[in-house]
């Protein structure tokens, strides 16, 4: 998604990872696990995939003004951020009323923030060097 935006910018990275959401939604098995379909909703990650999206626009957008890696990488930086403010009251809600667990906020940010911190750092390095590397300016 970091991807799609800087290279796609942000209408085209939305557009790309709105294709991807609707292609798992039909069946294909395109989402994590190799599934697909549309209970896939009521799966608790979701609001990653809603937040992929917005992610992608925000992190292409961003991306337009990019002068170097630095620039690419606060602007994935960004992108991961808006994923986060959108998937993680997902997740809360998916976890609370449709799993029936008792999640407060630090188990919250345990299940579905902390883990992903340094992956999500280490993808957003790499996006913003392939970025720099292609030229994408």
């Amino acid at each position: 998604m970091l991807l799609s935006g800087l290279l796609l910018g942000a209408r085209g990275g939305a557009i790309s990872q709105s294709f991807y959401l609707l292609l798992g939604l039909i069946g294909l098995p395109v989402f994590a696990g190799g599934v697909g379909g549309i209970q896939y909703i009521f799966s608790p990650t979701f609001g990653f995939l809603i937040g992929f999206i917005a992610a992608a626009a925000t992190t292409g957008l961003l991306g337009t003004r990019a002068k170097n890696f630095y620039h690419y990488l606060l602007a994935c930086i960004a992108g991961i951020l808006v994923m986060y403010a959108i998937a993680l009251p997902a997740l809360f809600i998916n976890l609370k009323y449709v799993a029936k667990m008792d999640v407060g906020i630090i188990k919250l940010l345990q299940i579905g923030f902390l883990p992903f911190l340094i992956p999500d750092f280490i993808k957003a390095c790499a996006a913003a060097a392939v970025a720099v590397r292609v030229g994408k300016k």
